[in-house]
């Protein structure tokens, strides 16, 4: 009885690894890509997961990326018009 107990937690524990392993590796490429995202590494896009909560991220995180360097295109442009005053 305790070893068929004992086979059902390693089950159990086993079919939350592959559960969860999908999901781990996307907010691992997540934090990679906010990771990139601070160095000043604005083009790399992530792909949306199918997951809601998951993709929701992704999408801010692109969408943070687009703004950053819509800002950073603009502070460029007015440091070029100030030299050129």
């Amino acid at each position: 009885n305790r070893s068929l107990q004992a086979s059902g937690h390693q089950i159990v524990l086993g079919l939350g690894f592959v559960i969860l392993r999908g999901p781990i590796r996307i907010l691992e490429a997540m934090r990679q890509h906010a990771e990139r995202i601070g160095h000043g590494e604005l083009e790399a896009r992530l792909p949306e997961p199918r997951v809601r909560e998951l993709r929701d991220l992704a999408r801010q995180l692109n969408t943070m990326a687009v703004d950053l360097s819509t800002l950073q295109d603009e502070i460029r442009r007015r440091d070029l018009r100030y030299r050129f005053e």
